[in-house]
C-alpha cells in the first residue's frame, strides 16, 4: 500500500499593513527586481526611499515591494492585491522566507 501524505491544515495568513504616514520606516526591504535596501523611509509623496546594498539611491512605490520588516520586528511578504489595487502583505511564518 502506498503511503499518502495529507498536509495539515495551515492557519490563515495574518494580514500586515504597510505604514502610510510620513516619516515611517521599514528595514530589510526587497524589491521585485531583486534589489535590497537595509533601511527605507516613507517620504511625503508616498514613496519608500533608501540606499541599496550596492550603494545606489532608490525610491520605490509600495506595489513594487516583495518583503520587508516593520519597526516592531514583524517580517512581511507580498501576497497579491486588495480589491482596490493596493498591495496586500501577510506576516511571514516561522521558518518561511
Amino acid at each position: 500500500w502506498p503511503l499518502r501524505r495529507v498536509p495539515a491544515p495551515a492557519p490563515p495568513a495574518e494580514a500586515v499593513e504597510l505604514p502610510t504616514e510620513h516619516p515611517e520606516h521599514i528595514t530589510d526591504v526587497e524589491h521585485k527586481s531583486g534589489d535590497v535596501c537595509a533601511y527605507m523611509a516613507l517620504d511625503n509623496a508616498g514613496d519608500w526611499c533608501g540606499v541599496t546594498t550596492q550603494g545606489r539611491f532608490r525610491d520605490w512605490r509600495a506595489r513594487n515591494l516583495v518583503a520587508f520588516t516593520l519597526p516592531d520586528g514583524t517580517r512581511a511578504r507580498r501576497d497579491g492585491e486588495h480589491e482596490d489595487g493596493r498591495p496586500r502583505f501577510v506576516k511571514v511564518r516561522e521558518g518561511e522566507k
